[in-house]
């Protein structure tokens, strides 16, 4: 018998990734993990988001790298989405 644990996991991340970054959401601290190549390329190994669940609980959660590589992406093309601190 198959553990189908790990597909229902990933399947929630997707839905989490899609409503983390629709158009009009909420602003979000996202923890993204960048790998620097020697050509200077970047490569997302991983993110997470602060998950708020009220003022006195919040959690890690994690986000498909691939989607939010393709977020990031669209914010540097649109310069004044992407801020860094």
């Amino acid at each position: 018998m198959k553990n189908n644990s790990n597909k229902n996991t990933n399947k929630q991340t997707d839905i989490t990734t899609k409503r983390l970054f629709a158009k009009n959401a909420r602003p979000k601290m996202v923890k993204v993990i960048l790998e620097r190549g020697t050509r200077g390329n970047y490569h997302v190994m991983g993110a997470e988001y602060l998950d708020e669940v009220n003022q006195y609980r919040a959690s890690w959660r994690s986000l498909d790298a691939r989607d939010t590589a393709s977020e990031l992406r669209k914010a540097a093309k649109a310069a004044h989405m992407l801020t860094v601190n």
